[in-house]
């Protein structure tokens, strides 16, 4: 990265960094295979997640169980097959489990993913960068 990119990407000095606080949320309907991939990419993150969320919309595979056993049990939810995307994203963030427990001047941030991804180890230090950009 240049230095010009870089000074483009700075706060200036007096201004403060905001804490990025980030919740994931997972949907997945049959990605069990691809699941290890993309937990993994969100555990090596440069700027760590806070919590994840996962909802399974009615998989015929182990996608929900195999979920339950990469992020944890009380952090995934079964919808019926069928259910869209922005559906089981509302359902997700609706649980206790997504509640923010942040100080007030940190920024929460949603990053919904889909099984068939797996973000590079840097994609939501990238992200925030540009989100510091501005208040």
């Amino acid at each position: 990265m240049s230095a010009i990119t870089e000074s483009a990407n700075a706060l200036p000095p007096s201004m403060p960094r905001p804490r990025h606080v980030v919740t994931v949320v997972i949907v997945t309907h049959d990605g069990a295979r691809l699941l290890p991939g993309l937990v993994q990419g969100i555990t090596e993150q440069t700027h760590p997640v806070a919590r994840a969320i996962g909802v399974d919309t009615g998989s015929r595979d182990r996608s929900g169980a195999l979920l339950a056993e990469l992020i944890g049990a009380d952090a995934v939810f079964g919808m019926e097959a069928g259910t869209g995307y922005g559906a089981a994203v509302y359902r997700a963030l609706r649980q206790p489990a997504a509640r923010p427990q942040s100080r007030s001047e940190d920024l929460e941030w949603v990053w919904l993913l889909h099984d068939d991804c797996q973000p590079e180890p840097d994609a939501l230090e990238q992200m925030l960068r540009v989100a510091n950009r501005t208040r």
